[in-house]
């Protein structure tokens, strides 16, 4: 792969560059919303996720894990579950954190910056414990970072770093290497049936992630106790969804930190309100319209009068802004029932 390769999806918003702090050639790169909303995978955008290339040579530095998606999405879609037994580990519920070599030092990054809040603390952490030597010509290290300040669903008993494998940067093969303590290893399932797991449920856990390694398939089963608690945590609600469309962000910046599990249901939410807007923007335009041109203002009250979103037509008439009056009508009721049971 080259940089001109991944430029168009740069400029198609897909795919997002940072450059490293010291070394603007080396840049790390990762998929945005629009990719994940609108699910535009391919061999590039899949790959950009966490992907560290010098641009000026076109050597890929880092090589994440690919996007993988969650089994029952994979079901849905009509795609086959390998005949193959799995690796199963556990899935951690903390940052990402890809291990790269830049200059001869250690280099600790997330999936889209060197200097994200848990590449900082990774690599302060990395520089107080590790004074062993892990590179590896050719394989990248990838961990799980946990500490309480980046704690999202699942409290752990501990803070530091959680290896997961280490991928080839040429042929994307995962393979596992002994690290040195006080990193610890994510824990390794010894349950493999499939369809048991998909049935599973766990307290205070998120779920597994199934490997298949000859077919290089990677899958996630988050448990539907972490799903409805982490719906609850990112205060995920019609209301709030509401509140920022009428604030004027985009369907990007709703779904930036929400989880593919929620895809679906927001997009759906936020559809249904842009719809709604649409349809009373465009007949009290008609309305208005219809009467501008009446003699009097009277009787032009007395026709905008009949029609149910009148406020809308007189805001509209007096050229006064009436999203608002819009917005307020199409609020969503607040209806007395868990979060938890959508």
């Amino acid at each position: 792969m080259k940089y001109s390769d991944i430029t168009p999806y740069i400029k198609q918003k897909l795919v997002r560059e940072e450059s490293h702090p010291q070394y603007p050639n080396i840049k790390v790169f990762n998929y945005l919303p629009e990719t994940q909303f609108s699910k535009k995978w391919d061999n590039i955008t899949k790959l950009c996720r966490g992907l560290i290339m010098d641009v000026s040579t076109n050597e890929i530095i880092a090589r994440s894990f690919e996007k993988f998606f969650n089994a029952s999405e994979h079901i849905e879609s009509g795609l086959d579950i390998p005949n193959e037994t799995p690796t199963i580990t556990e899935k951690i519920d903390g940052s990402l954190i890809i291990h790269s070599r830049i200059n001869g030092k250690d280099c600790l990054s997330t999936r889209g910056s060197f200097i994200s809040d848990q590449a900082i603390w990774a690599t302060n952490w990395w520089n107080k414990n590790i004074k062993q030597e892990i590179y590896k010509e050719g394989w990248t290290h990838l961990f799980e970072v946990v500490y309480p300040e980046n704690t999202i669903v699942v409290r752990y008993d501990f803070s530091g770093l959680v290896y997961l494998g280490s991928v080839n940067i040429e042929t994307g093969q995962t393979s596992f290497f002994e690290m040195p303590e006080p990193i610890r290893v994510v824990k390794i399932i010894g349950n493999t049936d499939f369809t048991k797991l998909l049935e599973m449920d766990g307290e205070n856990e998120e779920g597994f992630v199934c490997y298949f390694p000859n077919s290089e398939l990677r899958l996630k089963i988050k448990f539907p106790q972490y799903v409805k608690l982490h719906k609850i945590v990112t205060m995920l609600s019609e209301i709030g969804i509401w509140e920022l469309l009428k604030s004027g962000q985009g369907i990007n910046e709703i779904i930036k930190n929400v989880p593919d599990e929620f895809f679906k249901w927001v997009k759906s939410v936020a559809d249904d309100l842009c719809k709604k807007y649409a349809e009373i923007n465009l007949e009290s335009s008609k309305i208005v319209n219809e009467v501008k041109n009446l003699p009097t203002r009277k009787e032009q009250a007395l026709e905008i009068m009949k029609y149910k979103y009148s406020s809308v037509c007189f805001k509209k008439l007096d050229n006064e802004n009436y999203s608002e009056v819009i917005w307020k009508i199409i609020r969503p009721k607040i209806i007395n029932k868990s979060i938890c049971q959508n």
